[in-house]
């Protein structure tokens, strides 16, 4: 597990069988108060593929953290002579507690509430908070990039937020505990929902917040010392 000041988080890959590199990729990036999330999964396997993934993180670090939209734009610029690939991207503001994002073709990403798994706080408020799930438009980044779009969702403190590419199953959701540590939720999601014949990646993270780094206390501690 890697600590950030905004977040946690934990990666997990493999490549599929018989293939020493992955075209599942990944970026995590922080900047004056903003994290940058991007999984990019480059269309077929190999190094050709894994070159690929490589151009979309280049183009997505030396960008700018704002304007939000044009990340994708700044990768489908950098993919346009290649094979391309399907991405999603999040955008994390730590002053505002606020999550920025969007998917081009076949990934998946959601939001996890960590309130929904804390009997306590959700009896408290009577409250059910629901998870997220990436809006996520078809197409290919540096082929056919899609009419730009996102959405904006709040975060709380202990909110996982969990990023694949398609060599992982979307059932997995229902086993994830989101007191658990960071690396165990990663690797179970991949020995347990891999398809097994596609490159794979998993990214899983944490959302520690202001409130946190303040000193305020979070839930999820609170909720750890319950246990």
């Amino acid at each position: 597990m890697v600590s950030k000041t905004l977040f946690d988080y934990s990666i997990s890959y493999s490549p599929i069988h018989g293939e020493t590199v992955s075209g599942d990729a990944c970026l995590v990036r922080c900047n004056r108060g903003f994290g940058l999330i991007a999984v990019i999964d480059a269309l077929g396997h190999g190094i050709e593929a894994a070159s690929v993934a490589k151009q979309a993180i280049d183009a997505l670090k030396k960008g700018p953290m704002l304007p939000f939209d044009q990340h994708l734009v700044n990768a489908h610029a950098a993919l346009r002579q290649t094979r391309g690939a399907v991405m999603n991207v999040a955008l994390l503001d730590g002053k505002a507690d606020h999550m920025t994002w969007s998917g081009v073709g076949d990934v998946e990403g959601v939001l996890i509430r960590a309130k929904n798994s804390d009997e306590k706080d959700r009896a408290e408020d009577g409250t059910v908070h629901k998870n997220e799930h990436i809006p996520v438009r078809p197409g290919i980044v540096g082929l056919t990039l899609p009419k730009m779009f996102a959405s904006g969702v709040d975060l709380e403190v202990g909110d996982v937020l969990i990023m694949t590419t398609d060599g992982i199953k979307n059932d997995y959701v229902r086993d994830v505990d989101v007191f658990d540590d960071l690396s165990h939720i990663a690797e179970r999601i991949m020995s347990d929902h891999s398809k097994g014949h596609d490159d794979s990646l998993v990214l899983v993270l944490r959302w520690k917040g202001i409130s946190d780094r303040e000193g305020k206390g979070s839930m999820v501690e609170r909720s750890r010392r319950d246990l």
